[in-house]
């Protein structure tokens, strides 16, 4: 092709392309997408286009509604018999080509964002419900659960699929004896070398994660397991002083025991009813997940029905079954059975808990996992009262630790229609001081495995005044102590 024509070519897509543009700014999604596909067509080098065209599917597939519902699976290009692999693909290609080919003049790309968030979090339950439902129709083997984490930034604003968009170390959740299609990690401890699986629903070969020894530089590192694409080796940053790994070793199980396991996002937000040990070599428990199809006991927020996990409230105890990861498991629970059978689990006295810091009554479906997975770490102070709520102690990280935090002066009280800021219990250890000459008696560390990287960095005491700053700035009920 000669020079001339080549840039005939390539001033016609440029003009078909400002004319997509011009009719998408108008809100002629049809229209736009005839002229952007044109322009595509005859120049695919083109600036802006890829990204235009990415952009244009998302919003339209979200206009196109099927019998008044969101289809979801067409946000994403995908395909109802496709497995989260395949879905976590489309996400990924249409994600990179709107980052590649940045091109400022397109707009609503923020939305497009948000819109495939809420798809992926919508295929995810809808996926892992079809397995749930698997499951209690013909109870099986054993699941293996995975620790996982989040790629870079690169991945976009979301990725409720993969549960990603954090800075950091996942687990996995245990829905299902068969999963499939599951992506797997195993946890390496720095110290004993011990590996710890943990449920893992990834889709890419290759993940990008960060070396909890670099963790302070919040460098990042790529680990793959050439053998198994399906299996990740990462490592897990270790305490300072006590090993939470020893209490949930196999004898640290007995019947009528209520635990905590790692969720699809890496966070020990799934409860599981020890009935019995059934045996310890091998080791076999026989479980009943607890769950939750409504949470108004806590107040009309739709919390459920946006996908997220409910951790305090009344539960329900499912059927029994067999169990054998026993690298699933985080930590004891403390809890109460009611009436009608019914289990409730509220923050105690003395436990510790993950909040989401930047909650609000407005979080639904389409809030980012950028804004969701921020958190900070308090202790319980009483146990929840009906009337009361229930108050806590913000707790500040003590400098020069990983692990280690100290009490705030300052106490908050939450109702009850904010127990759905409460993310998660963190298992703890109250140190004597005698640990080490710098840590006051009295202080608490904390389990890294329910922790974000983020909250285990070392900080100084001029980095500690920033943070308390931010600590003392209101989030519910105050009372100095």
């Amino acid at each position: 092709m000669d020079e001339s024509r080549k840039e005939n070519i390539q001033e016609e897509a440029r003009r078909a392309k400002m004319i997509a543009v011009e009719k998408y700014n108008a809100g002629d999604l049809v229209g736009a997408k005839e002229f952007a596909v044109k322009a595509k067509n005859l120049d695919p080098k083109l600036f802006g286009v890829c990204r235009l065209n990415a952009v244009l599917n998302v919003h339209m597939a979200f206009e196109k509604k099927i019998n008044g519902a969101v289809d979801w699976y067409g946000i994403l290009s995908a395909d109802p018999t496709e497995d989260l692999g395949k879905i976590y693909k489309h996400y990924t290609k249409t994600v990179m080509a709107i980052i590649r080919d940045r091109d400022d003049s397109i707009r609503y790309v923020e939305e497009a964002y948000k819109l495939m968030a809420a798809a992926c979090r919508n295929l995810l339950r809808e996926k892992l419900k079809q397995i749930y439902e698997r499951k209690e129709a013909q109870p099986s083997s054993r699941v293996r659960f995975r620790k996982v984490e989040p790629p870079s930034r690169a991945a976009g604003h979301v990725t409720q699929l993969m549960g990603m968009n954090r800075p950091e170390n996942k687990r996995k959740e245990p829905l299902s004896t068969d999963m499939p299609h599951l992506r797997q990690l195993r946890r390496i401890s720095e110290k004993a070398g011990i590996r710890r699986d943990l449920a893992l629903t990834r889709a890419a070969k290759t993940k990008t994660y960060q070396d909890s020894k670099n963790c302070d530089k919040a460098k990042r590192v790529k680990i793959a397991d050439k053998e198994d694409p399906y299996v990740v080796d990462m490592s897990v940053p270790d305490p300072d002083f006590y090993h939470f790994d020893k209490d949930r070793m196999k004898n640290s199980f007995g019947d009528n025991q209520m635990w905590s396991v790692y969720d699809d996002y890496g966070m020990p937000r799934f409860y599981a009813l020890v009935h019995k040990v059934v045996s310890r070599e091998p080791f076999k428990l026989c479980i009943s997940w607890i769950n939750s199809k409504k949470n108004d006991e806590l107040g009309p927020m739709k919390w459920i029905d946006s996908y997220y996990y409910k951790t305090s409230g009344n539960f329900s105890i499912g059927r029994r079954g067999n169990y054998t990861a026993l690298n699933s498991f985080s930590h004891r629970v403390e809890w109460q059975k009611g009436a009608k059978g019914l289990v409730h689990i509220y923050p105690k006295k003395g436990n510790v808990w993950a909040l989401y810091e930047n909650w609000s009554p407005a979080w639904d479906i389409s809030t980012s996992l950028e804004v969701m997975n921020k958190f900070e770490m308090v202790e319980v102070q009483q146990d929840f009262d009906d009337k009361v709520g229930v108050m806590v102690a913000p707790l500040v990280k003590l400098p020069g630790f990983h692990t280690v935090f100290r009490r705030h002066s300052t106490w908050r009280t939450y109702p009850r229609n904010e127990l759905f800021r409460f993310s998660h219990q963190v298992a703890s250890h109250l140190l004597t001081g005698e640990e080490d000459k710098n840590i006051p008696k009295g202080c608490l560390e904390l389990d890294p495995a329910a922790m974000l990287p983020e909250l285990l960095k070392v900080f100084t005491e001029e980095e500690m005044r920033e943070v308390e700053d931010a600590v003392n700035k209101p989030k519910g009920v105050y009372k100095a102590v």
